[in-house]
């Protein structure tokens, strides 16, 4: 199977990677331009510069792939709301668009666990 990580850099990536590589996966990372990929590149991962938020980079990254796995995300709540919006929703939608256009046959999507874009809309954040 061919499958697309994004956030594969992170903790929970990395754990994703570690599973899918004992069942002989094909995997690719969508790894942001200035982000170091060293460690993925040893573990002989396909890296792909780009960036969720900029909807034309994505079309190399999810070319011929059948899964992909959408771990990527900005967490905490020090930085603008904007800057989460940014990330966290137009950046999966941006993602999701491609991947429709690619013929993508699943997506798997996970958040943050601290989301404050989707968690003032739900009202659980702040908290009074």
């Amino acid at each position: 199977m061919k499958v697309l990580i994004t956030g594969a850099t992170g903790l929970l990536g990395g754990h994703l990677i570690k599973e899918l590589q004992q069942r002989n996966e094909e995997i690719r990372a969508l790894v942001l331009p200035v982000e170091n990929a060293g460690n993925l590149l040893k573990q002989g991962i396909e890296v792909v510069r780009g960036d969720i938020t900029d909807a034309c980079s994505l079309e190399p990254a999810v070319k011929n792939m059948e899964v992909i796995f959408h771990l990527a995300g900005m967490m905490g709540v020090w930085r603008p709301l904007a800057d989460y919006r940014l990330v966290n929703v137009k950046g999966s939608e941006n993602l999701y668009k491609a991947a429709q256009r690619a013929g993508v046959r699943r997506f798997v999507h996970t958040r943050p666990f601290l989301d404050p874009v989707i968690d003032c809309t739900l009202g659980v954040w702040p908290r009074k």
